[in-house]
C-alpha cells in the first residue's frame, strides 16, 4: 500500500469538524486512488481516518487557510475539538497554517492553547526589546566549538541589515557560521558577519534594489572600545568583491 507522508487540506469556511474531517478523507481518497468507506457520522470519520493512519502510514496532516475557523466562535470550539480528536485518536501531528489573528484567537480555547504554543508570526520586529528577546536566543543555536561573538553592537548590526526581518537575520547568521567553519576558525568573529552581509547582498536583488533606494551610506561600528570601523555599502563594493559564496546546509 501506497505511504501517506503528508496530507495538504483547506480548513472548510463551514460544516464544523465534520466537514473537516470528510475533507481529509476525500484528499486521502484521491492520494490512495481508492474509495473509502462513506462515514455515517464523525465519530465514524474519526474511526476510518485512525485506520488509515496505520495502512497508509500518514505522516501529518497539514490544514492550509485555518483563519476559516474565525467564522464565529462556537465554530472555532467546535474545529479545534475535532482536531484534538484527530491528533489523539488518530495520533497524527496537524500542522496549523494561517493568518495572524487566528493563533490569538485558538489559544484562547481550552483544546488549543497547548497546540499553538511556540507558534511565531515571521513579520519584522521592532527595534529595542522586542528584537532584543528574540536575537539573543538565536546566538545559542551555534555550530562552532566556541560561543559567537556576540553583544549590542552586534544585535545593533543583524538589525540594521534585516530591519527587524527574521529570516534575514537568521540567514546572515547562518552564512556567518558557515564562513568561520570554512576558515578553520572556532568562532564567529567580526570578519564572517561582514563577508557574509556582503554575499547575502549579492545574492538577494532584492536587497540591493532597497540599498540603492536608500542612497549610499557608511554605518559607523564601535566594539568594545575598539577603534571603529568603517563598513562600507555592500552593493557600492559589490563589483571589488571577488569571495567566492560559502553554501549552505
Amino acid at each position: 500500500m501506497t505511504q501517506v507522508t503528508h496530507l495538504l487540506v483547506h480548513c472548510p469556511p463551514k460544516g464544523g469538524g465534520k466537514a473537516l474531517l470528510q475533507t481529509i478523507l476525500l484528499e486521502l481518497e484521491r492520494i490512495l486512488g481508492t474509495k473509502l468507506p462513506v462515514p455515517r457520522s464523525q465519530a465514524d470519520a474519526e474511526n476510518i481516518l485512525q485506520r488509515q493512519t496505520t495502512l497508509a502510514g500518514i505522516g501529518c496532516i497539514v490544514i492550509n487557510e485555518f483563519q476559516n475557523i474565525l467564522t464565529s466562535e462556537g465554530y472555532s470550539r467546535d474545529m479545534m475539538s475535532a482536531i484534538t480528536n484527530i491528533n489523539e485518536k488518530c495520533g497524527i501531528p496537524l500542522i496549523l497554517a494561517g493568518t495572524e489573528e487566528v493563533f490569538d484567537v485558538v489559544a484562547s480555547i481550552p483544546h488549543g492553547a497547548r497546540r499553538v504554543a511556540g507558534s511565531r508570526p515571521w513579520r519584522n520586529i521592532k527595534k529595542g526589546e522586542p528584537w532584543e528577546k528574540w536575537i539573543n536566543p538565536v546566538f545559542k543555536f551555534y555550530i562552532t566549538a566556541k560561543e559567537p561573538i556576540f553583544d549590542e553592537t552586534v544585535s545593533e548590526y543583524f538589525y540594521d541589515f534585516s530591519r527587524g526581518n527574521p529570516d534575514s537575520a537568521v540567514s546572515l547568521f547562518t552564512t556567518a557560521q558557515a564562513l568561520a567553519l570554512s576558515a578553520g576558525r572556532e568562532q564567529t568573529q567580526w570578519p564572517d558577519y561582514r563577508k557574509a552581509r556582503r554575499q547575502l547582498y549579492m545574492r538577494d536583488p532584492v536587497l540591493q534594489e532597497g540599498k540603492k533606494e536608500n542612497g549610499k551610506k557608511k554605518t559607523t561600528i564601535e566594539h568594545n572600545g575598539h577603534s571603529p570601523s568603517q563598513i562600507e555599502d555592500p552593493v557600492a563594493d559589490l563589483e571589488k568583491v571577488e569571495e567566492e559564496p560559502v553554501p549552505l546546509r
